[in-house]
């Protein structure tokens, strides 16, 4: 008697299969916290319980990234993060209608763990190719405009999420990654000789991401324009990750963040500005994750806890030091923070360059 054969043996795996699967379960765990922080925000008795929740939420969410990517390529636990994300993701939904303090959490932590692993089997997908990269955090953005705007209307579809989540994770068991992104015993536990580099593009991404959030703050309570946004900025991250490998890193960097400085400063005059904008803006994203994990090579975790955590907590920190509106007020200040995007983009690249034991693998 022969042995079972599933039928996906008999279909040929390729490199994006894995990145794409996380890329739809990424929609979904931004999706749930985006229903989840929305439908808090309709039944919180005061704007500071609100506000409170959404601290903790993005503190657990993107504070703790970096500890989990340190864990993330310590242990080898990319896989099992994206499980416990999912896991969390589920229960979160489950415990919401009897504390949503508790269905925070649970989203804060697995939003955590779930970018951080997703983020590594994508990285390390492709040592050089920045397009899995643009596959895994693409429909994210999208994720919690679509999140905010099911809460709006009303709805909390609970079952149906925890049926696709649960479909996606099983089916994802079944994608092996083919590469292996721990890092090499020889290296210490925290990456050395690599501080400039790692610097550079944080403050590169985290300047996009002030400018990323202070739109969204404009935007606010306008859905025939955050959705727009949101598609404008997704596409920019997917499309983004091919123009990367076809154009070059360097030269596609250069050309979209130019091209978003240009186009963000005539907002104002017209929409198609805003969406092009914001689509060269966000487009720029795989590129610069795919250098900065060239320049910590080994450490597909830690770079994707940077990338997806460190860095856009950081481009937040004008919110939360109350300079939005400020900054909304002087013109300048939008295109002047793209420029700096810009500049970090080149004294990194110039830094990795100039280093005789540079990587060259996915810079070019």
């Amino acid at each position: 008697m022969e042995a079972a054969v599933l039928p996906l043996n008999r279909v040929k795996i390729s490199a994006w299969h894995l990145p794409a699967l996380l890329g739809f379960i990424h929609l979904l765990n931004d999706l749930t916290a985006g229903l989840l922080i929305g439908s808090a925000a309709s039944s919180a008795a005061k704007g500071e319980e609100l506000s409170m929740l959404v601290l903790v939420y993005n503190v657990l969410a993107f504070g703790a990234q970096p500890l989990a990517g340190l864990l993330a390529d310590r242990y080898r636990l990319s896989r099992m993060f994206v499980y416990g994300g999912v896991l969390c993701a589920v229960a979160a939904l489950m415990v919401f209608n009897i504390s949503p303090w508790t269905a925070i959490v649970l989203s804060g932590i697995g939003s955590s763990v779930f970018h951080v692993g997703g983020g590594a089997l994508a990285i390390s997908a492709d040592d050089k190719s920045s397009r899995y990269i643009g596959m895994f955090s693409s429909p994210g953005v999208l994720g919690l405009a679509l999140g905010g705007y099911i809460s709006w209307l009303g709805l909390f579809p609970v079952s149906e999420l925890i049926i696709l989540f649960l479909l996606s994770a099983a089916l994802s068991g079944l994608l092996k990654s083919e590469k292996n992104h721990a890092p090499d015993e020889r290296q210490s536990f925290i990456p050395d000789k690599h501080d400039m580099i790692m610097i550079a593009v944080l403050l590169a991404i985290a300047f996009r991401s002030a400018v990323w959030n202070i739109f969204q703050y404009i935007s606010a309570g306008e859905i025939a324009v955050l959705i727009p946004l949101a598609i404008s900025a997704a596409s920019g991250k997917m499309a983004g990750g091919f123009l990367a490998d076809w154009l070059g890193k360097r030269l596609w960097l250069y050309v979209s963040l130019i091209l978003a400085v240009v186009l963000l400063t005539l907002h104002e005059h017209s929409k198609f500005f805003l969406f092009a904008g914001a689509f060269f803006l966000q487009a720029s994203s795989p590129a610069a994750i795919r250098v900065l994990a060239a320049g910590m090579p080994g450490r597909a975790g830690l770079t994707a806890s940077i990338a997806f955590g460190l860095a856009l907590a950081a481009g937040a920190l004008p919110h939360y030091m109350r300079m939005t509106e400020s900054i909304i007020a002087n013109w300048y200040i939008i295109p002047l923070f793209i420029a700096l995007s810009l500049a970090s983009v080149i004294w990194g690249l110039n830094h990795l360059f100039l280093r005789k034991d540079r990587p060259v693998n996915g810079i070019m």
